[in-house]
């Protein structure tokens, strides 16, 4: 295990020598590697904290955490190094927005495209969780009125005291921030927000939130009837030209003793995209990967022909 390890921190600290940009959300993929970004190392300066770092680098905040589990409920201090995840292997859709809610992250492929674009969002919180399906955009909309339902002025009533109004007009107050995705799946929509904090956490009546700068991005770049993809991948796996890689994360509570098309094991996400009779794969190293849920993609395997 120690060696194990040792083998990662080289390869971070020798990415860790290449000028990489924070807000990188957009990259290129080809047939030979579904593998985009790179991990960067980032020095802690004076005053900040694991959330700060993920604002800075786009990160899901849950998700800094998880790659970095010598920091939690730490205080961090100048000088500490602090791994950002920032390398990811493709969702098994590759077809319009894909929202894996494990990973609590957006993928966008455009139509006839090689790019691909990526965000950290918020999702649905336990008893209110975003659904799994396939949908669509079906509007969009700058400065949205928020009609708020009946369920949510409920819940707010019983959990904290007070009455939402039944319409929230645009503005800082306004949840939905400065533009909306509408889906064809009712009552759900990606979205903004006035509450940056939440990103990269389990916390919404269901709804997909977004910092403010990607989602007008993505609102700029979607067109209406997009598919959109909502699915719950723990694991992924997929090539980077001939090395096989292997990227694992946390279960949703209520997914931890489900099967469906939406909850694979390890195994089967590997088994998904390497054929046994071509792919040298390091099971030892699996069983690590899966253990550790840190969201970094790690090499398990190698073609063997």
């Amino acid at each position: 295990m120690d060696c194990f390890f040792s083998r990662i921190r080289f390869i971070l600290l020798f990415l860790a020598t290449f000028p990489l940009l924070s807000h990188a959300a957009e990259y290129s993929y080809s047939a030979n590697s579904k593998v985009i970004g790179q991990v960067q190392l980032a020095t802690v300066n004076k005053g900040e904290n694991l959330l700060a770092i993920a604002k800075k680098y786009d990160i899901a905040s849950s998700k800094i955490i998880d790659a970095n589990p010598q920091y939690k409920n730490k205080i961090l201090h100048p000088g500490d190094v602090v791994i950002v995840p920032t390398r990811f292997i493709l969702p098994k859709y590759r077809e319009g927005i894909v929202v894996n809610l494990a990973e609590l992250r957006l993928y966008y492929f455009p139509l006839d495209s090689n790019k691909v674009y990526t965000y950290p969002i918020a999702v649905g919180r336990i008893g209110w969780r975003t659904p799994t399906t396939k949908t669509l955009v079906y509007k969009k909309e700058a400065n949205p009125i928020w009609k708020v339902p009946t369920s949510i002025r409920n819940y707010t009533y019983q959990t904290k005291g007070y009455w939402l109004p039944s319409v929230v007009m645009p503005g800082p107050d306004n949840p939905l921030g400065k533009y909306a995705l509408y889906l064809k799946l009712s009552g759900y929509l990606i979205h903004g927000t006035n509450d940056p904090s939440s990103i990269g956490k389990y916390v919404s009546s269901g709804c997909m939130r977004m910092y403010a700068p990607d989602i007008e991005q993505l609102y700029n770049l979607v067109p209406i009837g997009t598919s959109v993809y909502i699915i719950h991948h723990a694991y992924k796996a997929d090539w980077h030209h001939k090395e096989l890689y292997l990227e694992s994360h946390k279960l949703m509570d209520e997914m931890a003793n489900k099967t469906d098309l939406n909850h694979t094991t390890a195994e089967q996400a590997i088994n998904d995209v390497a054929d046994k009779d071509n792919a040298d794969v390091n099971w030892n190293r699996v069983n690590q990967v899966s253990q550790q849920k840190q969201g970094v993609p790690v090499a398990v395997g190698k073609k063997s022909t």
